[in-house]
């Protein structure tokens, strides 16, 4: 009897003392909703290797995963993002000519829009405006939004011209950005 006792209590216990589930992987952002993005900060894949010593990001366009858009090409050519003090850049290389690019802003306040002008000048096969990835209708718009649980956003929404609509986001320890 004894012996059946422990045999019935030793099958209970090992069906209770199974694996632990296996949490899921974080996934890239799929919406764009500040309130819901600061878990992505721990995401190893948002972060690309630093140019120039400092923090460099790679925002990536939700609905391709891992494509990016930025007026400077698409797929594989992705432009890399890095926080310098109180400024942002991006570099890349150009679609078709191969040239290196680099888009530098104005000094980034929080909440407020951020104009980023093209260094050198000259013209690119999808850029906004020129030399400008301007604020407004069929233009870039990067947007510092803080206080996200301790995290700062950098928001990024392109208006192409056949209408379709691309957003990437980024989510940063705010002392990085401000």
């Amino acid at each position: 009897m004894a012996g059946l006792l422990s045999i019935a209590l030793f099958a209970l216990l090992g069906t209770s003392m199974a694996a632990p589930a296996v949490a899921p992987e974080p996934t890239k952002p799929t919406i764009v909703d500040f309130n819901l993005v600061s878990t992505q900060a721990s995401s190893p894949d948002l972060v690309t290797p630093a140019l120039d010593g400092g923090r460099a990001i790679t925002l990536f366009d939700p609905f391709n995963n891992d494509e990016f858009f930025l007026s400077l090409g698409h797929n594989k050519n992705l432009p890399v993002f890095e926080l310098s003090g109180d400024s942002l850049s991006a570099k890349a290389k150009e679609p078709f000519t191969g040239k290196d690019i680099t888009y530098h802003s104005e000094k980034l306040v929080a909440g407020q829009p951020v104009k980023m002008s093209r260094i050198p000048k000259g013209s690119s096969g999808m850029s906004f405006n020129g030399d400008l990835i301007t604020v407004g209708a069929d233009a870039g718009d990067f947007q510092m939004c803080s206080n996200v649980q301790g995290h700062s956003v950098i928001y990024y929404k392109a208006h192409y011209p056949n209408c379709e609509e691309f957003s990437f986001l980024q989510v940063v320890p705010r002392s990085e950005v401000l």
